[in-house]
C-alpha cells in the first residue's frame, strides 16, 4: 500500500502529465503539427499490455502518450535507450518523471540481460510499457525489421497482450537527424490487444514475424 508521502508525489505527477500530455502536447500535435489520433476514443480497454510500434520520429512517444487514458498513464512505460536519453543524472530523471521511460543498455549480452531484468521487473508490477522493436528511428514511412526483443518477452510473459501502434507520417513531421518540427498530416493508428496463441511454442523470429505483421496490418487497413 502506498504511504503518504509517495501517494502524494504520484498524484502531483498525474496533475503535470494531465496538463502536459492531454491539454498542452495533445492539442499541439493536433493543431500545429498535424497529428490525428482516429482512434482516441476508442483506445483499447486494458489492464496490462505490451505496446509495439514502428519509430521514424522524436514525436513518436510524445504522440503514444497523448493519446493513454489518464487511468493508466502512470503505469504506461516507454522503453529507451539509456546511451541516449540517459548521458547525465539529470537527463535520466527528466525522462523517467516527464515521459514515464524505462531506460535500458542496449549493447552487449550482459547489458541485454540487464535490460531485460528492467522490464520484466514492469511487467511484474503490472505496467504497461511501450517498445519500438525497430531499435532505433529509421527512414520516414519506411518501417525497418524488427529485433528479436519483443518475442523473447512476450514469450516471457504470454499472459499478456500486445498491442500494435503504427506511427504514420510522423517520419516526415520531424525526421531523423532533424530538430525543426514541419506541420505534415500524420496518424497513430491502435489496434488491439491480442495474444499469440501457443506463444511458447513459437521461435523467437516466428514471434516477432507475427508482431510485426500486425503492425503492417494497420498500415494496409488505412490505405485501403
Amino acid at each position: 500500500m502506498l504511504n503518504c508521502k509517495t501517494m502524494m508525489k504520484r498524484y502531483l505527477k498525474y496533475t503535470i502529465h494531465f496538463f502536459l500530455f492531454k491539454i498542452v502536447l495533445k492539442n499541439f500535435l493536433r493543431l500545429f503539427v498535424g497529428i490525428s489520433f482516429p482512434h482516441s476514443k476508442k483506445f483499447p480497454h486494458y489492464e496490462q499490455c505490451i505496446f509495439v510500434a514502428n519509430h521514424n520520429s522524436h514525436l513518436d512517444t510524445a504522440a503514444f502518450l497523448s493519446m493513454v487514458p489518464m487511468k493508466h498513464h502512470l503505469d504506461s512505460h516507454p522503453i529507451a535507450a539509456n546511451d541516449y536519453f540517459g548521458k547525465s543524472p539529470w537527463a535520466r530523471g527528466f525522462f523517467e518523471f516527464f515521459f514515464n521511460t524505462i531506460l535500458i543498455e542496449r549493447k552487449g549480452l550482459k547489458n541485454f540481460e540487464k535490460s531485460m531484468d528492467a522490464i520484466h521487473l514492469a511487467l511484474s508490477q503490472k505496467k504497461s510499457i511501450l517498445l519500438f522493436p525497430e531499435g532505433s528511428r529509421g527512414e520516414p514511412e519506411i518501417m525497418g525489421q524488427f529485433k528479436n526483443g519483443i518475442a523473447y518477452i512476450l514469450k516471457t510473459h504470454p499472459h499478456v497482450p500486445f498491442v500494435p501502434i503504427y506511427m504514420q507520417g510522423l517520419g516526415k513531421a520531424m525526421p531523423k537527424g532533424d530538430s525543426v518540427i514541419i506541420p505534415h498530416d500524420s496518424k497513430v493508428i491502435v489496434g488491439q490487444p491480442i495474444l499469440i496463441p501457443n506463444v511458447a511454442e513459437l521461435s523467437l523470429s516466428q514471434i516477432t514475424s507475427i508482431v510485426r505483421q500486425s503492425v503492417l496490418d494497420l498500415e494496409n487497413s488505412e490505405n485501403t
